[in-house]
């Protein structure tokens, strides 16, 4: 498709991003980060904002997945400034997300609180479950780490139920694991 495919710059940013998708699934992170790198110059040259923001997210996630932390916090605050004068949207929330799930991962619990708690005040105002659920899961860990068990699990609890009642099955998966230790 992208060999025959359109000459129009939209619908080929869109087929190489769900391209770099498809790759990243594989397992194929180099070969999605190269796809998505195509996709991010064309949402650039086309002054795509939420599409910037969206792929520097799917880059950065690929950068931690890959064992670079600090190419992937990198990522996604450029995400951030990309979507400067946008307002609230769910790109932003996700990159919230990505952050908060980073620094907690780094032992950088308030800083992870912060960036959750931005995550689902803004997710509750898109209403994205998605988000609720990942910032929910985020806080309640980063709580946990503090030795507040109880508001932790509560966190969590949230985020399991959040995930069951939009059919999450990745972000219920994530919430019973971190119940079940925190039980």
């Amino acid at each position: 498709l992208l060999d025959s495919g359109p000459d129009d710059p939209e619908p080929r940013r869109q087929l190489l991003d769900r391209l770099g998708d498809a790759h990243f699934a594989q397992g194929e992170l180099g070969q999605g980060l190269s796809v998505w790198q195509r996709a991010l110059e064309l949402a650039q040259t086309l002054g795509n904002c939420r599409a910037v923001a969206e792929l520097k997210r799917k880059i950065g996630v690929t950068h931690w997945s890959l064992g670079d932390p600090d190419s992937a916090v990198t990522r996604f605050t450029d995400g951030l400034e990309s979507l400067a004068g946008e307002g609230d949207c769910l790109e932003g929330a996700r990159l919230y997300q990505e952050l908060g799930r980073i620094a907690f991962r780094l032992g950088r619990h308030d800083e992870a609180t912060g960036w959750a708690e931005k995550a689902l005040g803004l997710g509750e105002r898109l209403r994205a479950p998605d988000v609720v659920s990942h910032a929910s899961n985020t806080i309640g860990l980063a709580l946990a780490r503090v030795g507040e068990i109880e508001r932790g699990a509560e966190a969590v609890r949230r985020s399991l139920d959040t995930a069951l009642a939009h059919d999450l099955p990745s972000a219920a998966c994530r919430a019973y694991a971190n119940l079940a230790v925190l039980y």
